[in-house]
């Protein structure tokens, strides 16, 4: 007879403690994927959100006759605040954004003076995790939003993982996730840089350097994937400052460590090269004058000789030499230099005083890139 009141209690706490009892069922939320901001022409903020379908539907018929398993919904506001509660209003379920995977921004909004107030909104917005990957998008965001479907297997949410991770892992973009655009907007060393997309055959997008057809971009890419990845945009002070093409990008991938390939094109011949070790950043201080150091060594796995490594060689060091001006004229700064310039000082308040940005842009650039010859 002792048991039946413990038996009693335990029942009791199961009922008590148990939160599932009070959550919202799965098919009642609306779990958005991908998610598009882009000022409107009546200057509203729209938001674009891409959301899967729970069950079976007869709507949204895709190519091919086949029903979407996704569907888009689209509202406007004055504000980050007003545009997500407007989007709430039109969507049918309870609005969920604990699973977005791609946050994408136009190009234009991504260039506005006040956009790092928009992107504290963004993270400070609850449920509304920084691990969502980044990307500025040329043209019109909605139709790109719109565009994204699983192309290689049958999950979006995953599918857009894996190809984030290939196209960066090949230096086609960088890594990007709203969590670190957020931190390094307040930064001040190196600056930011998010990947950038657009959709196939936009007039408004900006052609993205290759590195055997420059001119050519994305022509020869399959019509199933209407939506690219490729290049990066480089923030300054949490604006867009800087649009860096594919080549540009890998370049730039390179020298942060997170590529370690890359094609080399050799009077037509391509010649792959593979980095050996980290970049080595280093930046010389005298009398106010800043000497910035980029060392880097490769292994070619062409078959060279040694005069054809050194041109090589002398090929690439031009290439970065031209990236850094290119920043330099910018204003910008993303190759990590500012973090070993930083040691040198022992407050923020006295590096702060130093200006890294203005001493960059004056810096004088050093390059060194050693091909070893193949065999």
């Amino acid at each position: 007879m002792r048991r039946f009141p413990l038996i009693l209690l335990l029942i009791a706490l199961c009922v008590i403690l148990s939160g599932c009892a009070f959550r919202p069922e799965v098919e009642n939320q609306a779990y958005v994927l991908v998610l598009g901001i882009e000022r409107g022409e009546d200057g509203q903020l729209e938001l674009t959100a891409k959301i899967p379908k729970i069950g079976k539907s007869t709507d949204g018929k895709a190519e091919g006759g086949a029903a979407s398993p996704y569907q888009t919904f689209t509202a406007q506001g004055s504000t980050w605040s007003n545009a997500l509660e407007n989007l709430q209003w039109v969507t049918p379920r309870e609005l969920n954004l604990s699973h977005v995977k791609l946050l994408v921004v136009s190009d234009a909004l991504a260039s506005e003076v006040r956009f790092s107030d928009m992107i504290r909104d963004i993270s400070e917005t609850p449920h509304l995790y920084t691990t969502a990957h980044f990307a500025v998008c040329d043209g019109d965001v909605s139709a790109f939003v719109e565009a994204q479907q699983p192309v290689i297997g049958t999950r979006l949410s995953s599918d857009i993982d894996a190809a984030m991770r290939h196209y960066a892992a090949h230096g086609y973009i960088p890594e990007s996730l709203l969590a670190e655009i957020y931190c390094a907007s307040g930064s001040f060393y190196s600056d930011p840089v998010a990947a950038r997309c657009s959709m196939d055959g936009d007039e408004a997008a900006k052609p993205a350097s290759l590195v055997v057809a420059p001119d050519t971009a994305f022509s020869d890419a399959p019509k199933e994937v209407p939506q690219r990845f490729g290049g990066c945009a480089v923030f300054s002070h949490g604006a867009l400052a800087l649009n860096l093409g594919i080549r540009e990008t890998q370049l730039l991938s390179l020298a942060l460590g997170n590529s370690d390939a890359l094609e080399l094109d050799r009077d037509g011949v391509p010649c792959a090269l593979r980095l050996e070790g980290r970049p080595k950043l280093k930046v010389e201080i005298q009398y106010g004058a800043v000497t910035v150091h980029l060392d880097m060594r490769f292994s070619c796995l062409n078959s060279l000789d040694r005069f054809d490594a050194q041109a090589a060689s002398e090929q690439l060091a031009n290439e970065y030499e031209a990236l850094i001006q290119r920043c330099q004229a910018a204003g910008v700064e993303p190759f990590g230099f500012a973090t070993v310039a930083a040691r040198r000082f022992l407050t923020n308040a006295d590096w702060i005083e130093f200006d890294w940005p203005a001493r960059f842009a004056q810096a004088r650039a050093d390059v060194s890139i050693s091909i070893l010859p193949g065999i």
